[in-house]
C-alpha cells in the first residue's frame, strides 16, 4: 500500500441500496459523449458512434446517451450515476476499442468513490459473537493440544443434552408402571398351569412368588412372546393417548 492510500476515505464494500437481493438495477442514470467532428484526437469516439452506438443503446435501455459535438476541443467521456456522482473520462487519442472498454467499465460500476476498506466483508447486523470459524464452539483443551493424537471414545462421545435426559426419564415414568402391572399379571396367570399342584394347594405368599417357576422350554418362550405383545400395545396405547 502506498502512503497515498493514506488519505483515502475509509469504509466497507457495500452494495447500493441493496442492489442485487431481488433484481440488479444498473446505477449508470445517463452517458454524454462530447466529440469534434474534425480533429484526429476525436477518431476513436466517432467510429464507436458509427458502429457500436446503437447496439449499445439497445442493450441498455436504461441509460440515457447524449452526443455532444464540440468544435476543436478535447473528447471526453461524462457519465452520471443514481447516487449523484459524476465522473469524467478524458478520451484523447483514444481508439475504438479503448472506448469500448471504458464504456463498458463505467457501465458495471456502482458510481461510489474509491475507499479504502477496511475489511473485505460487510454485515448489516453485526453478531456479538463474531465471525464462525472451524474452532467455534469446540472444546478449550484443543488449543493446547499436539496433533496428530489419539483419541479416547470415552471423551469424545457426546453427553446427553439435559432436554433428552428429560424426555427418557419422562417416558419410563409413563411407560414403566404400566410394564410392571402386565407382567405381574402375566406370571399370575401362568402359575396355576405350571406350577406343580402341591404348590397350589399351599397358601401363595410374596416369597413363593419370587422363587423361580420350574417351565418347559416352550412355556417360557410363549411367555416372552405374549410379554412383548402387550408391550408393543401399551406403546401404541400411551402414543395415543399423548
Amino acid at each position: 500500500m502506498s502512503n497515498s492510500h493514506l488519505f483515502l476515505k475509509s469504509g466497507f464494500p457495500r452494495a447500493p441500496l441493496q442492489n442485487g437481493i431481488g433484481r440488479v438495477v444498473l446505477q449508470l442514470q445517463r452517458i454524454t459523449f462530447k466529440f469534434c467532428k474534425n480533429h484526429g484526437a476525436s477518431r476513436g469516439i466517432r467510429e464507436f458512434l458509427e458502429t457500436d452506438l446503437i447496439d449499445f443503446s439497445k442493450n441498455n435501455p436504461g441509460i440515457v446517451v447524449y452526443v455532444k459535438p464540440r468544435r476543436h476541443r478535447s473528447p471526453n467521456l461524462t457519465v452520471e450515476y443514481l447516487n449523484g456522482e459524476r465522473q469524467v473520462i478524458n478520451c484523447h487519442n483514444f481508439s475504438r476499442e479503448e472506448v469500448s472498454k471504458w464504456v463498458t467499465l463505467l457501465r458495471t460500476q456502482s458510481g461510489n468513490p474509491t475507499i479504502r476498506y477496511r475489511k473485505l466483508w460487510h454485515t448489516d447486523s453485526p453478531s456479538i459473537q463474531g465471525p464462525w470459524t472451524p474452532f467455534t464452539n469446540r472444546r478449550p483443551e484443543l488449543n493446547l493440544a499436539q496433533f496428530p493424537r489419539v483419541f479416547n471414545s470415552e471423551q469424545e462421545e457426546r453427553d446427553e443434552s439435559e432436554t433428552e435426559e428429560h424426555e427418557e426419564i419422562t417416558e419410563e415414568e409413563k411407560i414403566g408402571p404400566i410394564w410392571k402391572e402386565m407382567y405381574s399379571n402375566l406370571v399370575l396367570s401362568f402359575i396355576p398351569v405350571y406350577c406343580e399342584s402341591d404348590t397350589l394347594n399351599r397358601s401363595t405368599t410374596n416369597e413363593e412368588f419370587s422363587q423361580p417357576l420350574n417351565m418347559p422350554p416352550s412355556a417360557t418362550e410363549q411367555l416372552k412372546e405374549i410379554f412383548r405383545q402387550q408391550q408393543d400395545t401399551a406403546i401404541l396405547e400411551n402414543n395415543r393417548a399423548n
